[in-house]
């Protein structure tokens, strides 16, 4: 299996993966509305194609994004220009300079979109990067992520196949669920034509899920008080069969 997007990054959008993070930034702007979250610097955690970056470029904010891909960087690089900002960064290391000052970047607000938080397969990791992003918010930023529930990987995951195709594209996604661990890995494999000749390329992703009070828990130990947890674009508490949630989650402190 190769390293996970980076043959990836090239279909991505193609085959509409983009859709949910474009969907998420609608959502956002009335959750800003709601939490009257003002503020124009803002930071996309797992940031892919830039398709968010680009949404909120277009409507005013000054945005920097990071991605531990260099493949998915190099395609929203295409989509924004030198509109955002883009730096290369493994979570749950985030070490982010303002370009000026040389000191740590201080953002408004952090977004996180397409359960990408869920790749982070320990709790330890998880809590690392919820800290991590704290240190880069401003007293009183603001921190908004989706994230796949237990019950999503159970029963949406699970081991199910899903397919898909276009005239020069098909995919397959083959899933296996680990209960004792709530971790789900899908397999990918794609079929990419070029000219006559279709090319395959496999990569393999895992993501674990993480319980409602575990992420209360974790945010609060790491200087966030927890405003929301709804189901993902409505303003409905999330329950236990909730499949994907939104958190909105505010910085309170300092940790470590």
């Amino acid at each position: 299996m190769s390293k996970i997007y980076h043959q990836f990054a090239s279909v991505y959008d193609r085959m509409g993966a983009d859709h949910h993070s474009l969907r998420m930034c609608d959502y956002t702007l009335e959750l800003f509305k709601k939490f009257r979250i003002r503020g124009k610097q803002g930071l996309e955690i797992c940031c892919g194609t830039g398709s968010a970056l680009k949404y909120f470029v277009d409507h005013g904010y000054a945005m920097t994004g990071i991605d531990q891909s260099p493949h998915m960087l190099a395609e929203a690089r295409k989509k924004t220009g030198k509109s955002a900002r883009l730096i290369r960064a493994t979570l749950p290391k985030l070490k982010i300079a303002d370009p000026e000052t040389r000191k740590p970047y201080q953002a408004d607000f952090a977004i996180s979109f397409y359960d990408s938080l869920n790749y982070l397969l320990s709790a330890k990791d998880l809590q690392t990067t919820f800290t991590q992003i704290g240190r880069h918010l401003r007293p009183g930023g603001w921190l908004i992520f989706d994230m796949n529930t237990p019950n999503a990987l159970k029963t949406i995951w699970g081991n199910n196949v899903w397919g898909g195709s276009l005239d020069d594209l098909a995919w397959i996604f083959r899933h296996s669920y680990d209960e004792a661990n709530i971790l789900a890995t899908v397999r990918l494999t794609f079929f990419e034509r070029h000219g006559r000749v279709w090319h395959r390329f496999d990569e393999a992703h895992t993501e674990r899920a993480y319980t409602l009070p575990h992420l209360r828990k974790m945010l609060r130990a790491s200087g966030f008080s927890v405003k929301a947890i709804y189901r993902c674009y409505t303003v409905d508490r999330a329950e236990e069969k909730t499949n994907r949630i939104c958190v909105v989650a505010k910085k309170q402190k300092d940790v470590g």
